[in-house]
């Protein structure tokens, strides 16, 4: 049995980090239950109560944010915040690759700035979260998913949702379970230097 761990760094950078919650703007939508950030420039919207299904909880939260979106870069249509080796903003990419249109370089520029003091968050030792012996009595083929993590301002997981699954749901559910219990971050910090929530995926193979 072999147990493969992968961090998805880039797309992490999509989902999370520069979420701030200085006006903790929370909305609720069906089971969903969200946070947004007013003064955050990409205006991150991280599910802190979820539906259990991925597509319901960024439905949601595509819904929650579009009234608060005027004057803002348009994300997540598409574009993202990468960060560089010290997880701080560093540039905007596209989702997919290619180059930033013209018309968005200037202002994808002063977000970036205006950022300076966000990060994102930080693994701690993820080589530990999953473990071979954690998988031992898992019944059926291996196979290898992804989960998207909440992770709270102390960078504690707080909720696991399978957004690709292995095609083994006792995989995925003891992948989430161990993430769950072992996953330790250090905290994303919002576009005033503050501990924040924000969101995280993870990946996982299992040959068998």
């Amino acid at each position: 049995m072999k147990l493969v761990l992968f961090g998805l760094s880039g797309l992490a950078s999509v989902l999370g980090a520069n979420a701030a919650f200085a006006q903790d703007i929370r909305v609720s939508e069906g089971s969903v239950e969200m946070r947004l950030d007013r003064a955050a420039p990409e205006l991150t919207c991280v599910v802190v109560r979820t539906s259990g299904d991925a597509k319901i909880d960024d439905t949601a939260c595509t819904r929650a944010i579009a009234p608060h979106r005027s004057g803002r870069l348009p994300y997540p249509k598409g574009v993202y915040f990468y960060g560089n080796a010290a997880r701080h903003p560093a540039e905007c990419r596209l989702i997919g690759g290619g180059s930033i249109p013209a018309d968005l370089e200037t202002l994808c520029a002063a977000q970036v700035a205006a950022m300076k003091k966000a990060r994102f968050a930080g693994h701690i030792s993820p080589e530990t979260w999953l473990r071979a012996s954690d998988l031992k009595s898992v019944p059926g083929p291996g196979g290898r998913g992804t989960v998207r993590l909440g992770i709270n301002e102390r960078g504690r997981a707080t909720y696991c949702v399978v957004t690709d699954s292995s095609g083994n749901a006792a995989l995925d559910r003891r992948a989430c379970e161990a993430f769950l219990k072992r996953a330790r971050y250090e905290p994303a910090l919002n576009s005033a230097g503050q501990p924040t929530a924000s969101t995280d995926h993870r990946r996982y193979v299992l040959d068998r």
